[in-house]
């Protein structure tokens, strides 16, 4: 299951969904922007530890504002013994994205894109011993999204695990059918809000025949759409984190007050740190 999840959220949400992923994109301004770092400042007996900060996230952008880089921690703990920094370095050609180098804590792997006729057809993956995964997309027609990808692991002979796809008609993806060797396997299913943020994921499972929620999402926005809260499952629906946005006056983020709560959504939320932001332009 984790494997298939995996694939899902690297493959599709990343290249193909139109919904945002735990805060919109820093920099409505009318400047290029060159890069950011966010940096998380942990809460230390109570309080926060300035020399405790450490490093949360950083994308470097070319002038066309395509991710040169992008660092990112691989969960949301509050410290960098049980969240270590993974690594994402893009090669574009004409702005088409061609390669990706993923670095995480114990693995490196190459990302290889074809296309055809302007659309991802196929991802190849490799790592230091050669290629271990394949993907294959298939559309309908002129549209730009996917309705089948097809997936391999090192047994390229063998049949496939296929994800068939839905979507709403803001391009949101809502459903996922999965079959392995072509037997059913699951299904993931979304909800969104009217903003197009993800607010639901729950998983039916052809075995058991029951359907499981396994994230929940809830966002406050202001009157101009910016969001003011988030909260969040951190670890299925047992912890949740709730996040609360401070803006420049460019309207850029410039603070999130980070808050944990380890007894559900209404519980008792404490404050675990604060991110704070670093903006350079062209």
């Amino acid at each position: 299951m984790k494997k298939i999840l995996l694939i899902q959220i690297l493959s599709t949400f990343i290249i193909f969904s139109c919904s945002k992923d735990d805060f919109e994109e820093p920099n409505p301004t009318d400047k290029k922007l060159e890069s950011f770092t966010a940096y998380m400042v942990p809460f230390k007996y109570g309080q926060p530890s300035e020399s405790s900060k450490f490093k949360w996230e950083l994308k470097e952008y070319d002038k066309n504002g395509n991710i040169l880089l992008w660092e990112y921690r691989s969960n949301k703990d509050f410290d960098t013994e049980n969240n270590w920094l993974n690594s994402e370095e893009n090669t574009y050609e004409n702005g088409i994205l061609k390669e990706k180098i993923e670095d995480n804590l114990i693995s490196r792997y190459r990302h290889v894109y074809t296309y055809s006729n302007g659309k991802l057809s196929n991802e190849d993956v490799y790592n230091e011993n050669g290629l271990i995964e394949k993907y294959k997309y298939e559309y309908n027609g002129n549209e730009t999204q996917p309705y089948k990808m097809s997936y391999w692991w090192y047994y390229f002979d063998k049949t496939p695990t296929t994800h068939n796809y839905s979507y709403d008609s803001n391009g949101n993806m809502i459903k996922d059918s999965i079959n392995y060797s072509s037997v059913p396997y699951g299904i993931l299913l979304w909800k969104y809000d009217s903003h197009n943020n993800m607010i639901e994921e729950s998983y039916y499972s052809s075995d058991t025949k029951k359907t499981v929620v396994q994230a929940i999402r809830n966002y406050k926005y202001d009157s101009t759409g910016k969001i003011q809260e988030y909260v969040f499952s951190s670890w299925y629906t047992i912890y949740f984190q709730k996040y609360i946005y401070q803006y420049s006056d460019d309207g850029t983020v410039s603070q999130i007050d980070a808050y944990e709560s380890t007894n559900g959504e209404d519980g008792i939320f404490e404050q675990k740190g604060i991110i704070k932001y670093e903006y350079n332009y062209y």
